[in-house]
């Protein structure tokens, strides 16, 4: 399926009045039966998969398949399921882990956030690495990138590779962690430089706060950001 993810010249303005994911429908579904999850973004099947989490950890996970369904395990009393979705749009939604799962994630429920890339002086933009992770206030990071029932994670929750100083990627609202870096694997002296995140500013507000590398967007509804990136000398 093809990803909602564009590199664009120019940056658009500010928008507003998405809405938090809604409450997904929960119970049986003779469409899909009994014990199944079914993933849709507009209607339309999403790529993604799924986590059931019970006491603070991933007990379960199945990929969703081309239609945007998976089985449902047999997990216990109090067990949530959390959702991710990496195609059509990003995003996650936490839903209980009832026998069935539908969630459909509407129009309303999604925003665009775009961005410009500034680059230090002297410095010709040619590629960077875009992060972006959802940050629900409900869950540890650790089960949202959780990487299988263990203890691996993934680094990030998506990642795209730009090779223009600006983009847009639409998201399921809430909090989102931002990160610009290129990582440059080549001898010294080869004049490669390595950048890292300097600022994120949002269009309108202050600048936005740092936390363990990453710069915490709020997302209500689209948003413009200004990347400031620095150059890194260690």
């Amino acid at each position: 399926m093809t990803r909602r993810w564009a590199v664009v010249a120019l940056v658009a303005g500010v928008g507003c009045g998405s809405q938090p994911p809604s409450a997904p429908r929960s119970g049986r579904d003779d469409a899909v039966g009994a014990a199944t999850a079914r993933v849709r973004v507009r209607g339309a099947a999403a790529h993604g998969d799924v986590l059931w989490i019970a006491d603070q950890a991933v007990v379960a996970t199945a990929p969703l398949a081309a239609d945007g369904t998976c089985g449902v395990p047999a997990v216990g009393a109090g067990a949530t399921a959390l959702v991710r979705i990496d195609a059509p749009v990003f995003g996650v939604v936490e839903v209980p882990a009832g026998r069935a799962i539908d969630v459909d994630v509407s129009a309303a429920q999604l925003a665009t956030i775009r961005g410009t890339i500034a680059v230090p002086t002297g410095v010709a933009f040619d590629w960077v690495d875009l992060h972006l992770t959802p940050r629900p206030g409900t869950l540890a990071p650790r089960l949202v990138l959780a990487d299988g029932t263990g203890a691996a994670m993934r680094s990030t929750f998506a990642t795209r590779r730009l090779t223009e100083p600006a983009f847009t990627a639409e998201v399921i609202v809430g909090t989102w962690e931002v990160r610009l870096d290129r990582e440059v694997d080549a001898p010294l002296g080869s004049g490669e430089v390595t950048l890292a995140t300097g600022a994120v500013t949002a269009a309108g507000g202050p600048a936005l706060v740092e936390n363990h590398g990453g710069w915490q967007v709020p997302v209500a509804g689209d948003v413009a950001l200004t990347i400031t990136l620095t150059q890194r000398t260690e």
